[in-house]
């Protein structure tokens, strides 16, 4: 399931947890989907931790850089750049950082939900599901992952009723509408008929009046 239906409101809360709040015009108050980072100690988190996310993602990305094919240092720095690409909005960005620090084996149940953050916010509501569920299976962020799940599920819930509805009320706008359909339907078969009657008739006329020419 995706859905653009959803607006994205993006709200920073206090510490390693910045909250992504995917909320309707009825529902401003909605709770946030949480993502986490890794390390304040890693080069630019301080900035994704203080809501300087562009400058946070340059300086991992440096960081990135300098240390070189670490799985254990790369780890926080991939991480940290799926959250600031996801608050950032630069799902581009996000889709690349956030699967290779899943890939990347350390951390993987924070990596996972962070992930799942991103696929909320890109609308990918199904995948975000799956990757928190894999979150609490793998461990290591079970408390935001448990409530980005029941978030999630709810969401789901949400949009297959809201589609469930549109469809029942499309169906009964089709189901209205058949009469008028046939009526239209039954007044160009009988415009269709006239014409060719006329066309046939004027094909007569044409035929007699190049015989009579021939005649004469």
């Amino acid at each position: 399931m995706r859905t653009s239906d959803m607006k994205t409101v993006i709200a920073p809360l206090a510490g390693l947890l910045v909250g992504l709040a995917i909320a309707t015009p009825a529902a401003a108050d909605t709770p946030a989907f949480k993502l986490q980072t890794t390390d304040r100690t890693m080069y630019g988190t301080a900035q994704v931790d203080q809501g300087h996310f562009a400058d946070g993602a340059q300086r991992l990305e440096r960081m990135l850089q300098l240390v070189g094919t670490s799985r254990d240092l790369r780890q926080p720095a991939l991480n940290d750049l799926c959250v600031a690409y996801t608050m950032l909005r630069d799902f581009a960005a996000a889709q690349a950082r956030c699967p290779e620090s899943v890939d990347n084996g350390r951390s993987t149940g924070l990596a996972l939900n962070n992930r799942g953050v991103m696929r909320i916010a890109a609308g990918e509501y199904e995948a975000g599901v799956q990757d928190f569920a894999a979150a609490l299976a793998a461990g290591g962020a079970r408390r935001v992952a448990t409530q980005n799940l029941s978030l999630a599920q709810q969401r789901v819930a949400e949009l297959r009723a809201k589609d469930s509805a549109e469809r029942a009320a499309d169906n009964e706008v089709d189901n209205a509408t058949q009469p008028q359909r046939d009526e239209r339907a039954a007044l160009v078969e009988a415009a269709t008929e006239r014409f060719a009657r006329l066309i046939e008739a004027e094909t007569l006329k044409l035929a007699s009046s190049f015989a009579f020419s021939q005649r004469g």
